[in-house]
């Protein structure tokens, strides 16, 4: 009796374990998944939770892209409307969880706009008309207005047909699993605008080679 009754509280113990790891909170890929639908509805506080950075900001490639701009005088309405919709509107599929110890990663597959062709565009179609108009002694005034005009038709162009990988890297916090800071110009960047990292470094190889 005394061993039926020992075996029992075995049994309960190992029970009461296998809950207790059951309960310890999301594991990496579904704190990547969370992540990934805050991303698309624009959660900031779901992001605060599971990202080690303090935001998300995938349109500031286009923000500096206006900013350096002196002419265009910083992003309209109408573009800031585009690039935020287009931007979250996005798929995802996880895959190939990896878990050692302390560390994690999850890779991502995501299907978004070609951002990084559309920006490629601009870039022609800046070349071929709005520096003419530069030459031609414009006001500023209304190179900004056409360049703007060129980018947003650009943008409305775009098809969601660019599909990109990246890897998130997670670390175990005393609160649960965290998603590691990512570098500015790192891959997750580069995916989730469309390319648009590797199309900025196009731009400025083309840019460069004209200048010389």
């Amino acid at each position: 009796m005394k061993n039926m009754k020992r075996m029992i509280a075995i049994l309960m113990s190992v029970a009461l374990a296998s809950v207790l790891c059951a309960c310890g909170g999301p594991e990496p890929k579904e704190v990547a998944d969370s992540f990934m639908t805050a991303l698309q509805k624009n959660d900031t506080k779901t992001i605060k939770t599971v990202y080690a950075g303090e935001s998300i900001d995938l349109d500031l490639a286009f923000e500096d892209e206006s900013e350096d701009d002196s002419s265009s005088g910083g992003y309209s309405s109408t573009l800031e409307k585009i690039v935020g919709n287009k931007l979250s509107d996005f798929d995802y599929k996880l895959s190939d969880e990896k878990i050692d110890g302390d560390k994690a990663s999850v890779k991502v597959e995501v299907t978004t706009y070609a951002f990084g062709d559309a920006l490629e565009g601009f870039y022609q179609d800046y070349r071929d008309k709005v520096l003419k108009q530069v030459l031609a002694g414009a006001s500023d005034k209304k190179i900004g207005e056409m360049s703007q005009g060129l980018l947003e038709k650009r943008l409305k162009a775009m098809k969601k047909n660019y599909t990109g990988t990246f890897t998130l890297h997670l670390t175990k916090k005393s609160d649960g699993w965290v998603i590691d800071k990512f570098k500015d110009d790192g891959d997750f960047y580069n995916v989730m605008t469309g390319g648009t990292i590797d199309a900025l470094n196009k731009i400025e190889e083309m840019f460069n080679n004209t200048s010389e």
